[in-house]
């Protein structure tokens, strides 16, 4: 799946705010958007800069001031921020991720809607969809898109061995050198594993076509038994194994429908497993200073 010349073409010279940008499927959104030629700006938490040419703005955006600050001078909104793992919202509950999200959303829109904000895409977690008043108030605006998000993997994840979305924490294991990596989870159950690039575009389809007032699902679109998912990253960087399903830390159990995003976007997800892990595998590699484990570690389950 590539951006069709029409989406290109209306990303040029657009001033693009993307909140959460420094993650799995931000730094795809700031990088397609980027070589369109947009002008971005990240708003984040987080202290990294992936992309040399967008601004990025450390600003906490459940300050409805941060948020004004933030959308002067955008043409277009990208929401990114706390579309974390099902697992960590469900961990945190209502207090930690709930509230402060529900706080974000508003501010946004409100600060969108004085700013004369065109477009805004709303891509919301698994466990956090949007409620009707975000719905109703995001209607508001010129151009409003609701996505919700599968379990997302890739470059700039969370890498967090308790928290942290599948397969993201599962790397973070074999990088801390876990021997065997204990998976906290039935080694039959199915979950969806999309890839933070083929998210990204399905996003910028949205900003572009828009989801009729409907929420649209982006994903892989194909459920992994967690089986595979361990089997496939082994294939990649050898390591032992085993299941615990006593001690389940996954959340994903279901596959998205994507037949919305199909029609409406014409999103096709087109990244396999064992590319995405493999991209992955190099970028966590590369930003994790724990020692690798053994290359002759052998699998078992």
């Amino acid at each position: 799946m590539m951006l069709p010349e029409e989406i290109l073409g209306a990303l040029r010279g657009m001033n693009l705010l993307v909140t959460g940008g420094t993650g799995a499927v931000g730094r795809h959104v700031v990088s397609l958007a980027l070589d369109a030629g947009a002008s971005v700006r990240v708003v984040s938490l987080d202290d990294s800069r992936p992309h040399p040419a967008a601004r990025y703005v450390h600003a906490d955006l459940t300050d409805a001031e941060s948020c004004r600050d933030s959308l002067r001078g955008m043409d277009a909104v990208v929401h990114l921020a706390a579309t974390g793992s099902p697992s960590g919202i469900a961990a945190r509950g209502s207090q930690g991720v709930i509230v402060p999200l529900r706080r974000t959303n508003a501010n946004l829109l409100d600060a969108s809607r004085e700013a004369g904000v065109r477009k805004f895409v709303y891509a919301s977690p698994i466990g956090a969809p949007p409620t009707r008043a975000e719905l109703r108030d995001g209607l508001e605006l010129e151009a409003f898109s609701a996505i919700r998000v599968a379990n997302v993997y890739g470059p700039g994840d969370h890498l967090d061995a308790h928290e942290g979305r599948l397969p993201g924490c599962l790397l973070e294991r074999v990088l801390a050198g876990e021997n065997p990596v204990v998976i906290g989870a039935d080694s039959e159950a199915v979950g969806e594993f999309a890839y933070g690039g083929d998210v990204a575009e399905g996003i910028l389809r949205a900003l572009h076509y828009g989801t009729r007032g409907e929420v649209v699902n982006v994903g892989a679109g194909q459920g992994t038994t967690i089986r595979q998912l361990a089997e496939t990253l082994c294939e990649i960087v050898p390591f032992r194994f085993v299941f615990d399903p006593s001690r389940d830390w996954t959340f994903a159990r279901h596959v998205m429908d994507l037949s919305r995003a199909r029609e409406q976007l014409g999103y096709e997800p087109r990244t396999s497993l064992r590319e995405g892990l493999e991209a992955t595998w190099r970028w966590s590699r590369d930003h994790d200073s724990a020692p690798l484990i053994a290359e002759d570690f052998q699998q078992s389950a």
